[in-house]
C-alpha cells in the first residue's frame, strides 16, 4: 500500500493532470451524479496524496467544480464540494505537523474580521437584507476563512514551491480542456469561448493567469530551470492559446502588469521604490477609468444605454460606476448599507436578466458606495499593512518570494476592479494570506530557507525535499 505523499511529485504531478484532465474532458460523456462522484473521488485521492493541490484548487479551480456541476444541471453544492476539498487539505497539513497553533498574524486577522463586522453593520440600514446576509456570509467563508488559513500554516521555501507546482497545474488542466474544447468545436472569434454556459471564461482565464505567475514563481525559486522551461513550453497552447482567445481583457492586463512587477522587484528593492512603483499602477488605472467615463463611447451609453454597436460590456461598466459615484455623493460616510446596490443595479438594467449587475463590477466602488469611506478605509487598511509595512525584508534572496505573492495580489486586485464583487474576488484575500503568512517566515530564514527534508520527519519530508530542487 502506498503512504501518503510517497509518490515523487513531479510523477504525482502528472498522473494527477492525466486524471482529472481525463475526467474534465469525459465528462459529458456520463451521467451528471455519476461524473461529480468519480470527480470527487478521483480529487480527494489526489489531494491526500498532495494536500496542497487542495489549497490550490480553492484559489484557482472553481471552475473546474464550476464545469462538472454545470454539466450535471447541478448549480448547489459547488461551495461545498471545495471546502470538503479543502478540509481534507487540511486534515494532512494537520498529520504533517505543518500547521500552526498559533498564528503571528493575529493583528491583520483582527484586521480583516473588522471587514466582515463592518457588513454586519450595514445590514441595519440595508434595503435588500435577504440578499445583504447572504453577501455577509458568503464573505465570511470565502474572504475571511480563505484569508486565515495560510496564516496557520508553517511555512518554508519548499512548501511555497508545492504550492506554485499546484496551483500551475490547476490552470494547466483548464486551459488544456478549453483548448480542446475550441479545437473540437471549431474557433469562432466572433464570439466568447466557454466550455458550458455555466463557466464564465473571465474566471477560466484568471485561473489560467495565476498559473502563468505561479510558473514565472518556480523560474525564480527553482534551480533547475530547464525542467521548468520545458513545462512551460507544453503548457503553453492550453494556457496562453486559451487566455488571448477568451477575450478577456482585464485577465490579461492584470496578468502583464503582475508579470512586470516580478521582473522588475524579483531582487530586493528600497521600500520607496516599490511604494513609486505601485501608485504608478494605480494611477495608470485610475487615468484609464477617467478616459474611459470621458470618452464618447461612455456619452452615448447615457444617452441610449441599449446601444449593441459598441463594446456593450464595458459600456454597462461605465455606466455601473458612474452610477456608482452618484451614490457614494448622496452617502458618502455609512454608503447604502450592504447588498444594496443589486436593487439599483436591476433598475438600472431592465433589459438584462435579474442580479447580474448586483454590485458595480469594481469593489472599490462596491466597498465605498455600500459602507462608505469609512468602511473602505477599514477593508484597506490590511492590504496596506501587509503589502508596505510587513514585506520590508533585509537580505535580497528572500524577497523573490514575497514579490511573486504580490504579484498574485496584484493580478487579484486589478481583476476586482473590473469584475465581481467582494465576495466572488476571494482571491484578493487569499493572496494578501499568503503574503502575510510569508511575511513573518522569511523572518526566520534558518528554517525558511532549509528544505522540509531537514526540518520535518514526516513520511512527506522526501518529497518535500524533490520539491525544493
Amino acid at each position: 500500500m502506498i503512504k501518503p505523499m510517497e509518490i515523487q511529485p513531479s510523477r504525482l504531478y502528472i498522473y494527477a493532470s492525466v486524471i482529472l484532465l481525463a475526467i474534465t474532458a469525459l465528462g459529458a460523456y456520463s451521467p451528471g451524479y455519476i461524473r461529480i462522484l468519480l470527480f470527487l473521488i478521483v480529487l480527494s485521492i489526489i489531494v491526500y496524496q498532495f494536500p496542497f493541490f487542495g489549497i490550490a484548487i480553492n484559489l484557482n479551480g472553481s471552475y473546474m467544480f464550476t464545469y462538472i456541476f454545470g454539466l450535471a444541471d447541478i448549480e448547489s453544492g459547488i461551495l461545498i464540494a471545495m471546502r470538503l476539498i479543502l478540509l481534507i487539505s487540511l486534515i494532512r497539513i494537520y498529520h504533517e505537523n505543518y500547521l500552526l497553533t498559533k498564528t503571528q498574524n493575529t493583528t491583520n486577522l483582527i484586521l480583516v474580521l473588522l471587514g466582515f463586522l463592518t457588513m454586519v453593520f450595514g445590514l441595519a440600514y440595508s434595503d435588500a437584507l435577504s440578499y445583504g446576509l447572504l453577501k455577509t456570509l458568503r464573505f465570511l467563508s470565502f474572504n475571511v476563512m480563505l484569508f486565515a488559513i495560510p496564516l496557520y500554516i508553517r511555512w518554508n521555501r519548499a512548501r511555497l514551491i508545492m504550492l506554485l507546482k499546484s496551483i500551475t497545474m490547476v490552470g494547466v488542466i483548464g486551459g488544456w480542456v478549453s483548448f480542446i474544447y475550441i479545437i473540437y468545436n471549431g474557433l469562432d472569434l466572433s464570439e466568447r469561448i466557454t466550455m458550458v454556459e455555466h463557466v464564465n471564461v473571465i474566471w477560466i482565464s484568471r485561473s489560467i493567469g495565476l498559473s502563468v505567475i505561479a510558473i514565472m514563481g518556480l523560474w525564480i525559486l527553482q534551480k533547475q530551470k530547464d525542467q521548468i522551461l520545458l513545462f512551460f513550453l507544453i503548457s503553453i497552447p492550453g494556457l496562453m492559446s486559451t487566455m488571448l482567445l477568451s477575450g478577456s481583457r482585464g485577465p490579461i492586463i492584470a496578468l502583464f502588469i503582475s508579470l512586470i512587477f516580478i521582473a522588475i522587484f524579483k531582487q530586493k528593492r528600497k521600500k520607496t521604490t516599490i511604494i513609486s512603483i505601485l501608485l504608478g499602477v494605480f494611477a495608470m488605472i485610475a487615468l484609464g477609468g477617467v478616459i474611459a467615463l470621458s470618452s464618447a463611447s461612455s456619452i452615448r451609453l447615457l444617452t441610449d444605454p441599449t446601444n449593441l454597436e459598441s463594446d456593450i460590456s464595458a459600456l454597462h461598466r461605465v455606466l455601473a460606476w458612474l452610477k456608482s459615484v452618484e451614490l457614494i455623493r448622496g452617502s458618502p460616510i455609512l454608503g447604502i448599507g450592504t447588498g444594496s446596490f443589486i436593487k439599483i443595479g436591476n433598475a438600472l438594467f431592465t433589459w438584462l436578466p435579474k442580479n447580474i449587475w448586483g454590485y458595480p463590477h469594481n469593489i472599490f466602488l462596491e466597498l465605498t458606495v455600500e459602507h462608505g469611506l469609512i468602511g473602505l478605509i477599514i477593508f484597506t487598511i490590511p492590504f496596506i499593512r501587509i503589502v508596505f509595512l510587513d514585506s520590508g525584508i533585509n537580505q535580497k534572496e528572500e524577497f523573490h518570494d514575497q514579490a511573486i505573492l504580490i504579484g498574485f495580489f496584484l493580478f487579484a486586485l486589478i481583476n476586482a476592479q473590473l469584475g465581481g464583487d467582494v465576495t466572488r474576488n476571494e482571491g484578493v484575500w487569499y493572496s494578501i494570506g499568503f503574503l502575510a503568512a510569508i511575511n513573518y517566515a522569511v523572518k526566520q530564514p534558518v528554517y525558511y530557507l532549509q528544505t522540509a527534508a531537514h526540518t520535518d520527519s514526516s513520511p512527506g519530508s522526501s518529497a518535500m525535499k524533490d520539491l525544493s530542487q
